[in-house]
């Protein structure tokens, strides 16, 4: 197990508010020399997320709502890798490769757990291929930037039933996010309309589908009733008692059976552990009583009031992947505390504080936070409020909203950029610009030429080569010698056997001319192969036979 001596190794998984936060308490209250820290995030930003919906209306700038993480952290070590697995018992995170195809290897003392949750689009047929999540900035970007191209297309069609294909808007979930998101749609068409002569807000449907009997069911009913009646006078539709049951490339059909034409459906429930917080909790064991008396496995890491993981003492869990315990009160049940920024933030500080008081041999304090309050904007100037028991609505809300996300914003340059944006977008009309971004699939053609390496003996199977021109030589290094094992030419299948088996490459391979290749990423791979069975039987085989050669030429 390690155990390093000297400053104690702090790492820390997730890049969200929960995860930067805890790391700038630590350096901001380590002594010198006490503590190094180690952030793995995905991006290099941290992004605030009470301002994403505002990105698809235009109030605020794309790059207003994201931090650059290295201008809070001063002083830490960040890691841009995804976390594939966690060691528990040997001390040890393993995060995925970066452009060299090795693996990254952190070891810890003290390991915080805030990687939040994912979409969750499981029994819902189509969904993950059809529907839009909205977790993320990227996710708001992309809906905005479907959602201006959608108005350039109806603004020129001429079949009157595909218009309204196209101008149906269709938003899973009413909570915060699914209000929020269909109230900024609403307002983004709603200002660009002018932009756009043949487009009639008339002619456009929006529609909520909520799963209970009222919206924002995190606020009090009277506020909840409000923003329905606000989003209602808009033409809004709110379908209440209904779920999303499946999805096509256009319509997104309910659970009653019902089937909504659209081209854009956006879902923002419900959500699941992330992958390697599953993984943990399958691997403790950790299950849950559902309502009627089953046993299923926990949705997040079960956490001590101290909020470390349950049964570790060098294990932190926080954020929307913990279930932190609350103070219980007299004659009330065991209460957590709820996936939200504010309640993120504060479980930061406590778990900083915590960590550095049981490296010191002090006695730390439970987490204790029952939280402030709620808010939500409605757009158009309209909010609901709900703040230590005090419910407002309408304009005083909406501006309490701004004022209070301004104010918990991180950086002064932050909220000055942030408050310059509402205040031109009280000015100006707001920006139609739709954004272009291209990016490489997980199948692309590459090119090398003679000599050069496609990958090195001891990378990680990240993908799979089909060799379409060209000449290619697999080598192996064996007791400080190589050996030459084979020769492919235009159709052969090469790096299969390491992506199949989970393992490092164990040969390399090398261009004898200048060479075209197909590249497969790892998850298209696996895709290809479930959905096609003869390629799957083919590959496997071919596999299979590698393995059975005397020269072993799986790599």
């Amino acid at each position: 197990m390690y155990k390093q001596s000297g400053p104690k190794r702090v790492v820390i998984l997730g890049g969200g508010f929960a995860g930067v936060y805890t790391a700038r308490q630590l350096l901001k209250k380590a002594r010198p020399g006490e503590i190094t820290v180690d952030l793995v995030s995905m991006d290099n930003f941290m992004a605030f997320q009470p301002l994403l919906p505002e990105v698809i209306s235009g109030s605020v700038g794309i790059a207003d709502t994201a931090t650059p993480i290295r201008q809070i952290l001063t002083g830490a070590t960040i890691h841009l890798r995804e976390v594939e697995s966690v060691d528990v018992e040997n001390r040890r995170v393993i995060c995925s490769a970066g452009f060299q195809p090795h693996l990254l290897e952190l070891n810890y003392d003290h390991l915080v757990i805030a990687l939040g949750n994912v979409c969750n689009f499981q029994g819902m047929t189509g969904l993950a291929e059809h529907a839009m999540p909205f977790k993320n900035l990227a996710d708001a970007i992309t809906l905005r930037n479907h959602i201006i191209r959608i108005m350039e297309e109806a603004d020129c069609e001429k079949s009157e039933a595909f218009r309204r294909e196209l101008l149906t808007f269709v938003v899973g979930g009413g909570g915060f996010s699914g209000v929020e998101v269909i109230a900024q749609i609403h307002g983004l068409i709603w200002r660009a309309r002018r932009n756009y002569p043949n487009i009639n807000m008339d002619e456009c449907r929006f529609i909520l589908v909520h799963s209970q009997d009222r919206i924002l069911p995190e606020v009090a009913a009277k506020l909840g009733h409000y923003a329905e009646k606000q989003l209602r006078k808009r033409n809004i539709e709110i379908l209440l008692g209904c779920r999303l049951r499946s999805a096509t490339p256009r319509s997104a059909i309910l659970a009653d059976g019902r089937e909504i034409r659209t081209r854009t459906l956006v879902s923002t429930v419900p959500s699941q552990p992330h992958p390697v917080v599953e993984a943990l909790i399958r691997q403790q064991g950790w299950q849950q009583s559902t309502p009627d008396g089953r046993k299923r496995p926990m949705v997040r890491l079960p956490d001590t009031p101290m909020l470390q993981m349950e049964g570790f003492s060098d294990v932190w869990a926080v954020g929307d992947c913990a279930q932190v315990p609350l103070p219980m009160k007299a004659g009330q049940a065991q209460a957590y505390a709820p996936p939200t920024a504010q309640h993120a933030s504060r479980e930061a500080v406590s778990c900083a504080r915590n960590i550095l008081a049981d490296m010191r041999g002090e006695k730390g304090k439970a987490f204790n936070f029952f939280g402030i309050g709620a808010l939500a904007s409605l757009g158009r100037r309209r909010g609901v409020a709900q703040i230590l028991g005090v419910c407002i609505s309408g304009f005083p809300a909406w501006v309490l909203w701004r004022l209070v996300h301004l104010g918990k914003l991180p950086g002064i340059y932050r909220k000055f950029r942030v408050g310059l944006s509402w205040l031109f977008d009280f000015i100006f009309p707001s920006d139609i610009i739709q954004l272009s971004l291209k990016q490489s699939g997980g199948i692309r053609q590459e090119h090398y030429e003679t000599g050069e390496t496609v990958f090195e003996q001891g990378d990680v199977g990240d993908r799979v080569y089909v060799l379409i021109k060209g000449e290619v030589e697999v080598m192996r290094h064996e007791n400080d010698q190589v050996c030459r094992l084979a020769q492919l030419h235009s159709g052969d299948i090469f790096g299969e056997m390491a992506v199949l088996h989970r393992s490092p490459r164990n040969a390399t391979i090398r261009c004898l001319e200048p060479s075209e290749v197909l590249s497969i990423e790892r998850h298209q791979f696996d895709t290809l192969i479930h959905c096609l069975n003869d390629l799957g039987s083919s590959v496997r085989a071919t596999a299979e036979s590698r393995s059975n050669c005397n020269d072993k030429t799986d790599v």
